[in-house]
């Protein structure tokens, strides 16, 4: 926590000492920070009279230099060197880990034309300082790929940037996370690898644990284990035979990293598969679930489906992009169709998400008896039969969205237009002792109609007194 702060602290006030240095002393119109000022009294254009001046745009151009120019000519270098497109680089992205995405990638094509990258953000003091910038332009690109506005790819930009200079300040430590992984967890690391079970001997869990302590505390082991095998030729837990030139590299945080587009495809296809069973949730289930047995408006029926679909255009827009990427770096049509089949997609499903062509939802038949189940119960109409014509409407328009593209419907469209209440009318006051009350009594008997038709005729003698 403290490194980040440091380099967020000096790099705050390296800008304004040299802010300082720029400044003009009298007022002026406009800036005062620049070669040459218009005057506030006088209105003329007039040198900067500050003696700094030239220190003050050195000291800003080296920290600019430092932040931007440097990790940019490395890797523009490395894409002129290795005849790397910007294609290539947003392709790699997709199949770096979650902590890389945003950082900066330095491309490297081997031998045999395989792509690997160097995280130059590892070995760059002041990424913490370039990183919410570089992660805002990151998603101002994407927006632009997926015909967003560039303002919604502005505002997205800025809050993933905060949540990645913020990420420092509130994630575990390594120390922290082992610990928790060995008493709050059970056992069990953050990502859900079972380290030990209660079954495991004694001896054994004592060994596992101070392995997982150590390893938190001397991080470079690994580091070291990978130079061994490699100067020693041995195969590492995958069989690899590792060379000893980028494995010294990884040591000072420069070591090529290799990218599978293939296996990590697997992964993909898992995080889909659970996207589309959430998405279609959000229509079924949840706490307000239209599903859970209440009463349902036609327009809350609506709005689920809709939602549920915007969640899923989103899952198979990300997979759209994983199958491009993975085209571009040169995986084969084949293989990639194979993997996606041996997880229980189905051909049609992968040609549709290949070509960008969204797949929207539609409730089944066994959703569709539920709601009947349901109107029964109650006694209801059946409001599925009644926004089934709408349901089939949107889903027919959802059809037509292409997945390089935004989930761009109004949902207003499609909502009935509900009645307004009408207020009922306000209840008269009982009228006791008019003149009208007094018509309706017999002066003969001084009893009503009423009176005089159930009572009897001894209750008629004390009605009429009570009446007098």
């Amino acid at each position: 926590m403290s490194f980040p702060a440091e380099m967020i602290r000096t790099t705050t006030n390296i800008a304004e000492q040299g802010l300082k240095e720029l400044r003009h002393s009298k007022p002026t119109r406009g800036s005062n920070v620049t070669p040459y000022v218009v005057d506030a009294e006088t209105g003329q254009l007039v040198k900067n009279d500050n003696p700094m001046y030239g220190t003050g745009f050195k000291r800003l151009s080296g920290m600019a230099t430092t932040l931007v120019v440097v990790p940019q000519v490395v890797v523009e270098g490395a894409k002129a060197v290795y005849d790397v497109t910007e294609d290539e680089i947003q392709a790699l992205r997709q199949f770096v880990p979650e902590w890389s995405k945003n950082s900066t990638l330095v491309p490297i094509r081997t031998d045999d034309g395989e792509l690997r990258y160097i995280d130059f953000s590892h070995s760059n003091a002041y990424d913490v300082i370039a990183r919410p910038f570089r992660t805002l332009v990151n998603n101002i690109i994407a927006g632009e790929a997926t015909d967003q506005t560039l303002l919604s790819g502005f505002v997205d930009g800025v809050n993933q940037a905060g949540a990645e200079i913020m990420n420092p300040f509130i994630s575990e430590s390594i120390w922290t996370e082992a610990v928790t992984d060995l008493t709050v967890r059970g056992g069990r690391t953050s990502e859900g690898r079972q380290l030990y079970t209660d079954q495991t001997p004694a001896g054994n869990k004592a060994a596992i644990r101070f392995l997982h302590l150590g390893q938190a505390l001397a991080p470079s082991y690994r580091q070291f284990q990978r130079i061994g095998q490699a100067a020693f030729g041995t195969p590492d837990k995958r069989g690899e035979i590792l060379d000893i030139g980028p494995e010294l590299a990884g040591f000072m945080g420069l070591r090529p990293i290799k990218v599978d587009p293939l296996q990590s495809m697997g992964f993909k296809i898992a995080e889909y598969q659970e996207g589309i069973r959430n998405a279609r949730r959000e229509f079924t289930g949840g706490y307000f679930g239209i599903l859970r047995g209440g009463r349902i408006k036609p327009n809350d029926v609506i709005n689920a489906y809709y939602n549920s679909n915007r969640a899923r255009f989103l899952v198979q827009q990300e997979m759209n992009k994983n199958i491009s990427a993975a085209g571009i770096l040169g995986v084969d049509a084949g293989k990639l169709r194979r993997e996606f089949s041996d997880r229980q997609i189905s051909p049609v499903t992968f040609r549709n998400l290949a070509v960008g062509k969204f797949e929207p939802y539609f409730p089944s038949e066994d959703i569709q008896a539920r709601f009947a189940e349901i109107a029964r119960n109650l006694g209801d109409p059946n409001v599925f039969t009644e926004v089934a014509p709408t349901l089939r409407s949107m889903r027919s328009l959802f059809r037509t969205l292409p997945l390089d593209g935004a989930f761009d419907v109004d949902l207003n469209d499609f909502l009935f237009e509900e009645a307004p209440l009408i207020p009922l009318p306000s209840t008269p006051q009982p009228v006791v002792g008019t003149q009208v009350n007094a018509q309706q009594i017999d002066p003969r008997t001084n009893l009503t109609r009423t009176q005089q038709a159930l009572l009897s005729p001894e209750e008629q003698v004390i009605a009429s007194r009570r009446q007098t």
